[in-house]
């Protein structure tokens, strides 16, 4: 049988690193319920992640942007160097202009949001596979980007402040936001009256 010579079979190969096991078991478990014979390998730490060396092995690496303190767009462009014919999709948490345009310099082929529905992953992972890129479409012109964060109040905000803030402005509500970022609905709400009265 064909199908059974396992070692004939061109089998699609991927590479996951992020540093949150739960992301990175979803991701492999979304892959598998759509595509059993893929293999996926997962990596949690960017050192294992940055001493890779056979990258012309795998077909797609999802990277996140941060990896722990350390930066996935870093680790893309080490990627890139080493084998430009590697797809690369960036997935992260939160809505970061500066993230999205240094991917695009970079020259990943993708960027997404971990928000995004499961089915709609898959779309973006089989759209790359199949040689085309994925960006999101801003909600709003570079102008207006760039008067929001020369803005002073803005830029008093904290690290989390801004997080909250970039996550609310992607349309996600109060309870998404306390899910993305692991913290209660309340808090959330607290971080929202603070940042309201600094803007």
């Amino acid at each position: 049988d064909w199908d059974e010579i396992q070692g004939w079979k061109i089998v699609t190969k991927v590479l996951v690193v992020d540093d949150h096991p739960l992301v990175i078991e979803g991701i492999e478990s979304l892959i598998h319920s759509k595509h059993k014979d893929w293999v996926v390998t997962k990596i949690t730490e960017y050192a294992k992640a940055e001493n890779v060396t056979d990258l012309k092995m795998y077909d797609i690496a999802l990277i996140d942007v941060r990896i722990g303190e350390h930066s996935g767009l870093s680790l893309a462009q080490k990627y890139k160097k080493r084998y430009k014919d590697l797809r690369i999709l960036m997935i992260t948490s939160f809505a970061d202009q500066k993230a999205l345009s240094k991917s695009k310099e970079i020259g990943v082929d993708g960027y997404l949001l971990k928000t995004t529905e499961i089915n709609d992953l898959d779309k973006v992972i089989l759209k790359i596979l199949n040689g085309e890129t994925s960006f999101p479409q801003p909600k709003i012109g570079s102008n207006q980007y760039n008067l929001i964060i020369q803005n002073q109040a803005i830029q008093s905000l904290s690290k989390k402040q801004r997080m909250i803030l970039n996550l609310l402005s992607d349309g996600l509500t109060n309870k998404e936001i306390s899910e993305e970022m692991y913290i209660s609905e309340k808090t959330v709400k607290n971080y929202l009256t603070t940042i309201y009265k600094k803007i």
